[in-house]
């Protein structure tokens, strides 16, 4: 995976860094391959000969499995992508090799690529947690995208998700509501690396606007602690119970920017 480079990890990193390799290895080679694999013994176990045509499955199994290996994709995707790879391979692979083989004798063969689709999906999630969970200050010296959640109130019942993401070049503070058949007035605001001044944690003693849907709607953050990070334009916040871990993720992102 090119998500997970090995080299500059920090000493306090190393061990949920190795775990979750293991647990991404599994996901994204193992779980593939043993697809690609049922897929050739389908072909030769199955009761029509073998010919040119008994190919073209193991090559639509070996597509979906190769691509993400060769793409970026960051860990909140890591279950998502492991599963959609599965899918794929499933659909362009195990599907189309059951078919040409036919006979009862491929038959558990075609279920290993069926038990592929939720294995991928645990084991990716199994690396994000592994990695990401709980947040330490150490993951700002990765360029992985690190999602924060936010304490927000309403003044209405609504349906709404924000959060707060540290990316590679900048910090997104990003909420919308949740209504069928709309966008859902999304609201965004990014906040580039060179342009934080500083990064402090506060305790907030009441509700203070944070954010506000594209429709007008003002989003609060609840009292609790709450990461101040200050600009040229001003300070943005980020309400979180886990406000010095995130302090120290964006402290550590902002002078990686910088050296």
């Amino acid at each position: 995976m090119r998500s997970l480079p090995a080299h500059g990890v920090e000493p306090g990193l190393a061990v949920r860094w190795r775990r979750s390799r293991a647990l991404l290895a599994a996901a994204f080679g193992w779980v593939p391959g043993a697809v690609v694999l049922a897929c050739v013994a389908m072909a030769l176990v199955g009761d029509r000969p073998v010919g040119w045509w008994s190919v073209l499955p193991v090559v639509g199994a070996l597509v979906p499995a190769v691509v993400p290996l060769a793409v970026r994709v960051d860990p909140p995707s890591w279950a998502k992508v492991a599963w959609l790879g599965a899918a794929g391979s499933l659909v362009l692979g195990a599907f189309p090799a059951y078919g040409v083989a036919g006979g009862v004798a491929a038959l558990p063969f075609f279920l290993v690529a069926w038990v592929a689709l939720p294995t991928g999906f645990l084991l990716g999630r199994g690396a994000y947690r592994a990695l990401m969970l709980p947040l330490v200050a150490e993951l700002g010296s990765t360029d992985l995208e690190v999602r924060v959640g936010v304490r927000i109130a309403v003044e209405h019942a609504d349906l709404i998700t924000a959060g707060a993401t540290v990316g590679r070049t900048h910090l997104v503070l990003h909420a919308r509501r949740h209504v069928p058949n709309s966008a859902g007035s999304p609201a965004e605001v990014a906040v580039p690396w060179g342009g934080v001044l500083g990064v402090h944690v506060e305790l907030l003693a009441q509700l203070r606007p944070w954010l506000s849907l594209a429709d007008g709607t003002p989003l609060l953050a609840r009292p609790g602690p709450v990461v101040v990070v200050r600009t040229a334009r001003g300070a943005v916040l980020i309400p979180s119970d886990d406000a010095r871990q995130v302090a120290g993720i964006v402290d550590r992102r902002v002078r990686r920017a910088r050296a």
